[in-house]
């Protein structure tokens, strides 16, 4: 269940103060049945949560505006359905991270160049995370979801898009993370302590993310001509979270630059289009992820 509002308040002339908030509550019940167990158990457990969001924003004219905000959000707990004991089922406790955003957005010469722009912060707190304990009394791991520490993601962001012909667009985009742990501690079980991970890389945060499209659609006698190609590039970046990446890059995606493109012709009565679609044009090898075990 949740119930949510949010109310904007013009102060003065192009300043508005904005202030929301939602309140959520999850009720979870699970039952499981863990290998080589005779029998089944079934557990409950009540998530809430109040997530409150704060703006204000002024338009300097009607094609400028600057806006900073303050936002939470909430991911609640749950139950480990890969446990190899009761014991182990959980629940785990719920996720938050407050996001702070400063930014400006425009059009400029008469609407045809629109940039946006903004930095941020997010600051995750009991940050739900797998890990691998040993299953009590044999050497079994078990994969388990538990809060282990907070992190913080900071970066910024800018997109353009300039209308250089009426046939011809073009659109940029540019976003910089700096992404990292600010404590991952976990305590593997079975005698073996609690261990602490900080240092690693975090999974799906490549520093930098870049692309550019380019997108020319016109009207001839013969029909309509649409075409676009669009490049995208991104640095590089784990897609696993192990501890090998502490000494090994078995689980990075290195850097990768992906081609597409596209065109379509529809016929001047609109009854029939016809298109051609190419996608990762210069033939590039790109990990999609790993997985490593143990």
């Amino acid at each position: 269940y949740a119930v949510f509002g949010q109310a904007d308040y013009e102060v003065l002339p192009g300043l508005t103060l904005t202030a929301g908030g939602r309140y959520s509550q999850e009720k979870k019940t699970f039952t499981t049945q863990p290998l080589f167990f005779p029998n089944s158990d079934t557990f409950e457990a009540d998530f809430d949560d109040f997530s409150p969001k704060f703006a204000v924003n002024y338009k300097w004219s009607d094609n400028l505006m600057t806006y900073a905000q303050y936002s939470r959000g909430f991911r609640a707990g749950g139950f480990n359905g890969r446990a190899g004991t009761f014991a182990a089922v959980g629940p785990y406790d719920s996720e938050s991270v407050d996001s702070y955003e400063v930014g400006v957005k425009s059009d400029l010469f008469d609407r045809r160049l629109r940039l946006n722009a903004a930095v941020f912060t997010s600051n995750y707190k009991d940050m739900q995370q797998s890990v691998q304990q040993v299953i009590p009394g044999t050497n079994i791991n078990q994969t388990l979801v538990a809060n282990v520490g907070s992190a913080k993601i900071s970066g910024f962001e800018a997109e353009a898009t300039a209308v250089v012909t009426n046939a011809f667009t073009v659109t940029a985009s540019v976003g910089y993370l700096d992404a990292g742990f600010d404590e991952f501690v976990a305590n593997l079980g079975d005698g073996k302590g609690v261990i602490d991970r900080t240092n690693l890389p975090m999974t799906y945060a490549p520093k930098w993310s870049n692309s550019v499209t380019f997108n020319y659609k016109e009207s001839y006698d013969f029909g309509q001509v649409t075409a676009q190609t669009s490049v995208r590039h991104m640095s590089d970046m784990y897609t696993s979270f192990n501890v090998v990446n502490a000494t090994s890059d078995m689980a990075l995606r290195k850097a990768n630059t992906i081609v597409d493109g596209s065109l379509a012709l529809e016929l001047p009565d609109g009854r029939w289009r016809v298109s051609l679609w190419g996608k990762n044009l210069t033939d590039e090898v790109v990990i999609n992820n790993t997985f490593a075990v143990g």
